[in-house]
């Protein structure tokens, strides 16, 4: 299916940054989750491995796609790690994780920017719904679907912890 080109235009002049600003958060939530994979040690290792393992990879598939995405709309796609790096530092939500190792940082941290990035996924969900693009409305929709889930996840192994 070609789009035409007047709705290109429109959304890729003026809205694919929202959606530019969602791949970049994707792939740093994705980037901070394989991390925690990597890194978290505790009694509760074998779970969370297994949790962190299933949500980096639903992210990692969902960097390519939204990417695709971008790139569908007539809009660049980001380049390599460093821009979107660079990029990220724009982002004001998004919390760098620690060397945490045997913390529960891991999770409070990843809520905290699961819930930020919720916020900004439904800006950009307005924003597509706005300009009559449902395609990228219903991809951002199943993205919540994900961060919503991760969160509750989240929260559930968390759960009894003061701080979380």
């Amino acid at each position: 299916m070609k789009y035409p080109e007047s709705m290109i235009q429109k959304v890729s002049l003026r809205k694919c940054k929202d959606l530019y600003q969602v791949a970049i958060g994707n792939f740093a939530l994705f980037s901070q989750t394989q991390g925690a994979h990597w890194n978290y040690v505790g009694l509760d290792f074998a779970s969370l491995h297994v949790l962190f393992e299933q949500q980096y990879q639903d992210l990692y598939l969902a960097v390519d796609l939204l990417a695709e995405r971008i790139r569908a709309l007539g809009d660049a796609a980001p380049l390599d790690i460093m821009e979107m790096s660079r990029e990220l530092e724009q982002i004001p939500w998004f919390e760098s994780a620690k060397a945490q190792g045997a913390s529960r940082q891991w999770i409070e941290t990843l809520i905290r920017n699961h819930a930020s990035f919720r916020v900004l996924l439904n800006s950009a969900i307005t924003t597509y719904s706005d300009s009559g693009d449902s395609v990228t409305h219903d991809m951002l929709v199943a993205r919540l679907m994900f961060h919503e889930k991760a969160l509750w996840m989240l929260r559930a192994v968390s759960y009894g912890d003061a701080d979380a």
